[in-house]
């Protein structure tokens, strides 16, 4: 069975840390529950880093913006 992608550009959105966690934790909870289906959240540059080192074993992957 093919797996399907869903990626989240968040663009300059949000604009604080705190905000970006609260976001990032609750796209965590809904990509846990879906099957066959890889969720790629792209927060903003300046806060990818944070994502990246708390990296546990999760459906949700984090993605870069361009």
């Amino acid at each position: 069975m093919k797996k399907k992608i869903i990626v989240g550009n968040w663009k300059m959105n949000p604009t604080t840390l705190d905000e970006a966690k609260r976001i990032y934790k609750s796209t965590k909870v809904v990509a846990s529950k879906l099957k066959n289906i890889i969720v790629v959240a792209c927060p903003p540059a300046l806060y990818t880093s944070s994502f990246l080192k708390n990296k546990k074993e999760s459906k949700l992957v984090i993605g870069v913006q361009n």
